[in-house]
């Protein structure tokens, strides 16, 4: 399989790549103290599920720490969610971070298995309309997956709109 995982930036001259949560003006020096106040550290072996992590998250965020996935970036945890559900039908928008439907054609790259659904926002101004609704209770995907805002194009789907989706997926049983 191709990675296409962040910019091909390293063929042009002078660019600025934002693909790929580059900070063009380097790590935070309050990131960097962080790293050097804890490299002592760096001979223990990471805790298994996050175990630690996820209590502290939840109890910032009030929010049950079983509900809560730590990985290493979006791609990882995206890939380990696909792994772990193994849907067999997904909803992606396009254009879209390519991981979602990455994630799905790698889990199922030597079976037969439906075409993925896709949502096209280019002749939409790139917005998510309520048409995607009918193509949800059309297509019956298992999972719906939605970047918000969107990557690349930055968008944001409208409150309602995503209210509206979040209640046909719960309704009809999709992830």
């Amino acid at each position: 399989m191709k990675n296409i995982h962040g910019g091909d930036i390293y063929q042009y001259n002078n660019i600025l790549d934002f693909s790929a949560n580059i900070n063009p003006l380097g790590a935070p020096e309050s990131v960097n103290r962080s790293i050097a106040d804890a490299i002592g550290q760096i001979g223990h072996y990471p805790e298994m599920y996050n175990d630690s992590l996820r209590k502290a998250i939840g109890e910032k965020y009030h929010i049950d720490s079983s509900q809560i996935i730590c990985g290493n970036g979006a791609a990882d945890v995206i890939y380990r969610y696909v792994y772990a559900v193994r849907p067999k039908k997904i909803l992606v928008t396009a254009p879209c971070f390519a991981e979602y439907e990455g994630a799905w054609r790698s889990l199922w790259a030597s079976y037969d298995v439906p075409e993925t659904a896709v949502y096209s926002l280019d002749h939409q101004d790139f917005c998510i309309k309520e048409d995607i609704l009918t193509l949800i209770g059309r297509e019956m995907p298992e999972v719906v997956f939605l970047c918000n805002p969107n990557n690349p194009t930055g968008v944001l789907i409208p409150v309602q709109i995503l209210a509206s989706i979040a209640e046909c997926c719960k309704d009809n049983k999709i992830r």
